[in-house]
């Protein structure tokens, strides 16, 4: 009928007559008319203001899930941030009309649209760390895999139960990510749980009023059937698609806001490297277009014939000039822009070091060191060790107790490696050996790193930066342990000079005594 009408003018009627299985005739009149198309949601917009405002919901739905899940993948050390990256990512590969390629495909986005909203449940339920609050957070995950998987299936039929079932389970969710909220001591990650929550809850608030809309909308449909496009009609309708399909874009800028804010999963370093890339390559393309565009415009102008290859060529020589300091000073901003801490650790302790080993105690030189560490690698605790691991320097973060107890454990070589991992170490896994330039063997001490409060190793640029401070602090602890040497032989031969000049003088007053008694 709509492709009969859409072939005649505005205004034309095409009449239809319908039999019953009773011999009774019906006989209805289609007009073409303009009057839906300009009362789209109730007259409130026209058909395709609607049309570009779904649109508008969509492509920002599909841009934040992506973004927010291509930063995510670069994580890959981590499970949870790739679990978060494999759920957002994805969704945005959906063909937006599955229904009509058969069962077949329906029933495979059935399937995988409940994967990817339990798994999206099971990352959250594990944040930040990878691990369940309970065996309830489990089964909540679990779960979501089949509450998702009923409500998009069409084995049971649409039931409001379903999109209840879905809140329902975002609220046990939420309740769960609570409890573990409260049992963390530190602020970042405080702050990093509470953004991620606030986008979980405000996606639940969404869906619940998008699904009051929609109640209202059915209801007002059926008692008022010759009123559907009525002004309060279509602002159900404009309220349940906005809310419906912008709810869960707030997940993604929780995440995002922690990620950004406060440096959840080190994405600072992450888009630093990714952004410099980027203007290098976005640079270097334009540049060489543009050197090309004038050397063909130049050429015949200058040399008075077509210069055919020449321009290309130099096009690529400006690429290759400008390829090395261009990047050098891309990397030098993206370094203060978005690891400033690690730069100051890697310009300034050095310094730092070396000047405090000439006048400052061990105590003091190595609890400013840790802290420095901890401050700028975000690791929970650090201890430095003697060489034989027996006795413990300096602790920050931890008890000197706990440090003993773990060194008691561990066999103390230090490889031909910079460093030693042991990702299964619940409260080291990072241990560099402290040795002098140009040693090869000889290890002054031990530099032991915990995991970052989140639960996950430091990286690799910090692991590169740790390693560069075994040279001066093994110096500085050579410095010291000569200095205390030396100070602790002066301090004996004082003794000893002491000692002789108290005999000295009791001999001299036994002398004074027996002259005087003669």
């Amino acid at each position: 009928m709509a492709s009969i009408l859409a072939k005649r003018p505005h205004g034309s009627e095409v009449l239809v007559e319908t039999r019953h299985p009773d011999g009774t005739i019906n006989t209805a009149a289609f007009v073409r008319s303009q009057e839906n198309y300009r009362t789209f949601f109730g007259g409130l917009m026209d058909q395709d203001s609607g049309r570009s405002f779904a649109v508008a919901i969509s492509i920002t739905h599909g841009l934040t899930f992506f973004f927010v899940g291509v930063i995510l993948l670069r994580k890959r050390t981590a499970v949870v941030p790739q679990m978060l990256a494999l759920s957002l990512l994805l969704p945005n590969f959906f063909l937006p009309d599955y229904t009509t390629l058969g069962p077949v495909v329906f029933g495979a986005y059935t399937v995988l649209t409940a994967i990817l909203a339990g798994i999206l449940f099971n990352a959250l339920l594990a944040f930040p760390d990878g691990r369940y609050r309970s065996p309830v957070s489990v089964m909540v995950g679990l779960l979501a895999f089949l509450v998702w998987w009923l409500a998009a299936s069409d084995v049971l039929g649409e039931d409001v139960i379903w999109p209840i079932l879905q809140i329902a389970v975002i609220a046990a969710a939420l309740w769960q990510m609570m409890q573990k909220y409260r049992s963390v001591d530190d602020d970042t990650m405080r702050q990093q749980f509470r953004w991620v929550m606030l986008g979980l809850a405000l996606c639940a608030l969404c869906w619940a009023c998008g699904l009051v809309a929609d109640w209202a909308y059915v209801a007002i449909a059926a008692a008022f059937p010759g009123e559907a496009f009525n002004a309060l009609h279509g602002s159900l309708r404009l309220a349940n698609t906005a809310l419906s399909t912008g709810g869960p874009i707030f997940i993604p800028l929780g995440i995002l806001v922690a990620l950004l804010r406060f440096r959840l999963y080190d994405v600072d370093l992450i888009i630093g490297r990714t952004s410099t890339y980027v203007a290098t390559t976005a640079f270097l393309a334009i540049g060489s277009f543009l050197v090309e565009r004038a050397a063909t415009f130049a050429g015949p102008r200058l040399l008075g014939e077509e210069v055919g290859g020449l321009s290309y060529g130099v096009g690529a020589a400006f690429a290759s000039l400008s390829m090395g300091p261009l990047h050098e000073r891309l990397v030098h901003w993206s370094e203060k822009r978005f690891q400033a801490r690690l730069i100051s650790l890697r310009d300034d302790l050095p310094h730092v070091i070396r000047d405090m080993s000439y006048v400052d105690t061990r105590e003091e030189l190595l609890e400013t060191a840790l802290s420095r560490i901890c401050y700028s690698a975000y690791a929970e605790k650090a201890a430095i060790l003697s060489s034989d691991g027996r006795q413990i320097f300096r602790a920050h973060g931890i008890a000197g107790d706990a440090v003993g107890i773990w060194a008691a454990t561990h066999a103390w070589d230090p490889g031909p490696q910079d460093y030693l991992v042991d990702p299964d170490d619940p409260l080291f896994p990072l241990i560099f050996p402290l040795q002098a330039s140009g040693e090869t063997g000889q290890v002054h001490g031990w530099l032991a790193v915990g995991r970052r409060r989140d639960e996950t190793l430091i990286n690799r640029d910090e692991r590169a930066v740790l390693a560069s401070l075994s040279a001066p602090l093994a110096r500085a602890l050579m410095l010291i342990e000569a200095r205390e040497e030396e100070k602790n032989l002066v301090l004996d031969r004082i003794d000893q000079i002491e000692r002789a000049v108290e005999a000295i003088r009791s001999d001299l007053r036994l002398a004074i005594g027996r002259i005087g008694a003669s």
